[in-house]
């Protein structure tokens, strides 16, 4: 008995961590991009960097100072993105534009020996030409006079005057850890899935499951077969097509009539719409909300949740029940389902919603 429970741990304890592995990028995304939230170590750990490079501009005097910042040249320009001089005059500093003068001009910063000097310092008395003596300077001639004619179109009189710095970032005037973070997550766009997801009054697991068939990430036949995994190709509730999500849960004529029987019911109306062609299962799901009265709309999104579910428990028993499927067992599931999501308090799903 102790070795089976050892060998139960280890498969539930596996279970998760495979399932975050696979998707790693997904879970990472903030909420409201569609993810899970789930901190990337990585990106955290950078914006966390960013502390020292902003403490850096804010104490110049502490004692720490001295010693090497742990930030590398991803964390300087990451800071830049984020943060807004005024008015500082040096290369490696955001002053001038959007972007850092030595991204902007890198064969010239690449060859100066001073990176730290100001560019007030370099241009009094032709010190920048002192700096630049040595070499092939040749390459960096026209980024020099390019940088020098964008001085002068700006305006900007240059000084040795302290300067200062502002956090720009989402609007902020200080530094944030999670604006820090965030900068680095707007590559993803905004999803609906908060929305038709979290929002919704539905059992945990009921939500990740929703979220993982928006995702498309359930595992039906098509998905092992292309991962070359035993599969049993056909849909296990109408052995006509191959089994997709897709078809699994709209397609099959077996799907297809509890969708109708359901749509019969106050409030469901819009439950009898097919899934158009090349549209996924949220977009599926936002065209049911929009076809939905205002007062059913929050009751059809747990009823979407649940319906989808019990289809889903429906196909798992079949397979690993070798039972038949029978609409008979999924509608009864529905309605003591629809019961027990009734006594937490969901208001949404009170009569007269769902009633016959």
């Amino acid at each position: 008995m102790a070795s089976r429970r050892v060998l139960v741990r280890a498969v539930l304890t596996a279970l998760p961590i495979f399932a975050l592995s696979v998707l790693k990028d997904k879970v990472c995304l903030l909420v409201v991009k569609g993810g899970l939230g789930i901190l990337n170590l990585h990106r955290f750990s950078a914006a966390l960097r960013l502390r020292w490079l902003w403490l850096v501009w804010q104490q110049p005097r502490q004692l720490w100072m001295n010693f090497l910042a742990p930030c590398d040249q991803g964390d300087r320009e990451l800071s830049a993105s984020a943060t807004s001089v005024q008015v500082d005059n040096k290369l490696a500093s955001t002053w001038l534009g959007s972007a850092t003068l030595c991204r902007e001009f890198p064969n010239f910063f690449k060859h100066t020996r001073r990176k730290s000097r100001t560019v007030e310092t370099a241009s009094a008395n032709d010190q920048w030409i002192r700096d630049l003596h040595h070499g092939n300077t040749a390459n960096i001639v026209n980024e020099f006079l390019q940088l020098w004619r964008k001085i002068q179109r700006a305006g900007i009189v240059l000084s040795l005057e302290e300067d200062k710095i502002s956090w720009v970032a989402e609007g902020g005037s200080m530094y944030s850890a999670s604006t820090a973070y965030n900068l680095q997550t707007q590559e993803a766009s905004p999803s609906g899935i908060k929305s038709a997801v979290w929002k919704a009054r539905a059992p945990g697991s009921v939500k990740i499951f929703a979220w993982l068939l928006h995702h498309d990430r359930l595992w039906c036949n098509d998905r092992l077969q292309q991962h070359g995994w035993p599969n049993g190709y056909f849909c296990t509730l109408c052995i006509r097509n191959q089994e997709s999500s897709t078809h699994l849960l709209w397609d099959c004529p077996f799907s297809s009539s509890i969708w109708h029987t359901m749509s019969t019911r106050v409030g469901y109306a819009a439950l009898k719409e097919k899934q158009e062609m090349h549209h996924g299962s949220l977009r599926h799901f936002q065209r049911l909300i929009a076809l939905t009265p205002a007062g059913f709309k929050k009751g059809l999104k747990s009823m979407f949740l649940m319906i989808v579910w019990e289809i889903w428990k429906e196909r798992n028993a079949c397979i690993f029940g070798n039972k038949l499927s029978q609409t008979e067992h999924v509608l009864p599931a529905i309605r003591g389902s629809l019961e027990l999501w009734r006594l937490p308090g969901a208001r949404c799903l009170e009569l007269p919603f769902g009633k016959m």
